[in-house]
């Protein structure tokens, strides 16, 4: 038999704006021009059975199932059939593969479930994106604090040297934050040392 993805070498990756919703194309493969820029993006609204996508579910329509716009659009570009996944992070829908065949008005199990399986390792991706999007940004505000706060303040790891220090901790203890790069916490604050400066 032959398999879905060897009818199939169109297809486009869709990112949902957090803005307004839309899903906007990111990539796509065997598609026309024309046909990419139709459809450079959409609302979940505008596709057949879009609860389904809203939902997190598979979305699977054939060129006779579509308003009269889009089946020729579709008829066009020669897809009978467009199979629609949804890459979930927890209960949102933030990206959608999209694949087409020109050959088969159905979707085999196989792909749907290849497809699966992608849409998983890429929400697992995005997710880790979107962790180190938000620790990025939990860092660059501790930093702003920190900078501006009129306290000393460090920051020191398990292994006993500093990971971060604020201009007043410097000033208060006679340093430049260089010199705080390596030595341990209780070397710095050892009498000795203090007496140096």
């Amino acid at each position: 038999h032959i398999g879905f993805d060897r009818l199939a070498a169109r297809g486009g990756v869709y990112l949902r704006s957090e803005k307004t919703g839309v899903f906007e194309m990111t990539a796509h493969r065997g598609l026309s021009v024309a046909f990419a820029m139709r459809w450079r993006s959409y609302r979940v609204e505008e596709l057949p059975d879009y609860s389904n996508l809203r939902n997190g579910r598979n979305v699977v329509f054939t060129a006779s199932g579509v308003p009269p716009q889009h089946r020729e659009a579709m008829r066009g570009e020669g897809l009978r059939c467009v199979l629609i996944v949804p890459v979930a992070v927890g209960s949102e829908v933030v990206a959608a593969l999209h694949v087409g065949s020109g050959r088969v008005d159905a979707v085999p199990i196989a792909m749907q479930t290849a497809l699966e399986s992608l849409a998983i390792r890429l929400s697992g991706v995005l997710v880790h994106f979107q962790t180190q999007e938000r620790l990025l940004a939990s860092e660059a505000l501790f930093r702003r604090v920190a900078e501006s706060a009129f306290d000393a303040i460090g920051l020191i790891g398990e292994d006993g040297r500093f990971r971060f220090v604020n201009d007043r901790l410097c000033q208060t203890f006679g340093y430049r934050a260089a010199d705080l790069e390596g030595p341990l916490f209780p070397q710095l604050l050892s009498s000795e040392a203090l007496a140096r400066k």
